[in-house]
């Protein structure tokens, strides 16, 4: 819904319609208004196994 606030706003232009009806806002120009929020010091945690000692080989590669 923000999005359309901000058209109703005129913050933004009205976006392009697709033959469907739906919007397609430019990308650049959301980038230039929204907020920005500070980056993320969250870890990403990977869990990877194999089913068979055969597959160690694979388990590496998926390191």
């Amino acid at each position: 819904m923000t999005l359309r606030r901000w058209e109703t706003e005129g913050r933004i232009d009205p976006p392009l319609r697709t033959p469907g009806g739906r919007r397609r806002y430019d990308l650049a120009k959301l980038r230039a208004i929204a907020p920005h929020k500070a980056p993320s010091t969250r870890a990403t945690i990977a869990y990877a196994r194999v089913s068979t000692s055969g597959q160690k080989d694979d388990l590496v590669r998926q390191v």
